[in-house]
């Protein structure tokens, strides 16, 4: 009798342990389900939009220009790149789907820009057919900004240089509107229902497209300029935005990106999956989403620090740029081994610059 009794026991015991496993389960599913949702109907697409806005904006700005090229309507054209410029930061970190389909990263935001190729374009009169780093945001900023207002505008009196203006600044538009379009009309789906923590699930990409966007901001915009990556050598012509000198307007407005990305505002984001696993970070006594953005937010003080523009700051006050550097750098363990360990996907990004 008592040999049935343990039977029973062990054989309730189990069924209780199946039914908590296919509970939990069925919990982590639909907390996938829930996160790429929500995502992408509050975050993505309303970015997306925004984006296209913008662009479009822009280029609303450049026919106008074309017909009338004055001063004023130059500076018109030049505040829509920056509205522009700054829209795209809040999209780059979807870096999956159209993204990789089209190559909107390579087309969008390849700096620094190579002018010598532009300028030999122009002189030909070549607008397409070109390189990654004759076109996009970048090549913009160089036609736009490198040298004052006046001569810009001199310049571009120049048909063959207004022309290969005009064909940028159409490209952007076209992008920006062939990225969300392609998103909605199908990738949408796609994404949605890739839940699940494989490297194709919808989990995965959301989690390394924000980890391989910030490594971009922390390296290239920041640590490659200051010389971190040349032993100690300053590239200050390697930022971002460096003929506009804005720099540090869109360093900030990318780290807007990342951190609203991670919480996806007051809906359900990445921060909300890991409250829901119990994610801790024992160093700090903290909830791991409460240390993540703890951390974003130091960043982004040590970064009001500099006195833009950031290309003359790294001449002039390379103490504080490191420092930004450094509250920057400890984000990255946070991100690639205590959230992706807790969320239980891969990193299929690498970061040259180290941990």
């Amino acid at each position: 009798m008592r040999t049935n009794h343990l039977i029973g026991i062990a054989i309730i015991a189990l069924l209780f342990s199946s039914c908590k496993d296919k509970k939990e389960d069925e919990t982590q599913t639909e907390s996938f389900a829930t996160l790429l949702i929500r995502t992408e109907a509050d975050l993505i697409a309303p970015a997306l939009s925004d984006f296209e806005s913008a662009a479009a904006q822009f280029a609303d700005a450049a026919a106008i220009f074309d017909v009338s090229t004055t001063a004023q309507n130059l500076t018109q054209v030049q505040e829509a790149f920056i509205d522009a410029y700054v829209a795209w930061q809040k999209v780059s970190q979807f870096r999956y789907g159209p993204a990789t389909e089209f190559d909107i990263l390579g087309k969008m935001n390849t700096f620094p820009t190579d002018y010598i190729q532009i300028e030999n374009a122009i002189q030909s009169g070549l607008t397409s057919g070109l390189p990654n780093a004759t076109k996009g945001l970048p090549a913009i900023d160089y036609l736009l900004f490198h040298q004052p207002n006046d001569e810009i505008l001199a310049q571009l009196f120049d048909q063959s240089r207004k022309n290969y203006l005009l064909a940028r600044i159409t490209e952007v538009s076209t992008l920006a509107t062939q990225y969300k379009t392609a998103w909605a009309n199908g990738y949408k789906s796609t994404f949605v229902n890739a839940d699940g923590p494989s490297v194709t699930g919808g989990l995965s990409l959301l989690a390394n497209g924000l980890i391989e966007d910030y490594e971009q901001l922390k390296r290239e915009k920041v640590a490659l300029p200051l010389g971190l990556l040349t032993l100690g050598i300053e590239l200050p012509e390697k930022v971002e935005g460096y003929y506009s000198q804005q720099s540090m307007t869109l360093i900030l407005a990318q780290l807007d990106g990342v951190q609203n990305l991670f919480n996806n505002g007051d809906s359900y984001g990445l921060d909300d999956l890991l409250d829901a696993r119990d994610a801790w970070h024992s160093p700090s006594n903290m909830l791991l989403s409460e240390r993540i953005n703890q951390q974003l937010d130091e960043a982004r003080v040590a970064l009001a620090f500099i006195i833009s523009p950031l290309s003359e700051a790294i001449g002039t006050d390379p103490e504080i740029v490191e420092n930004a550097y450094n509250e920057l750098q400890q984000v990255v363990v946070l991100l690639k081994t205590d959230m992706i360990s807790a969320l239980g996907v891969s990193v299929t990004s690498t970061d040259n610059d180290g941990d």
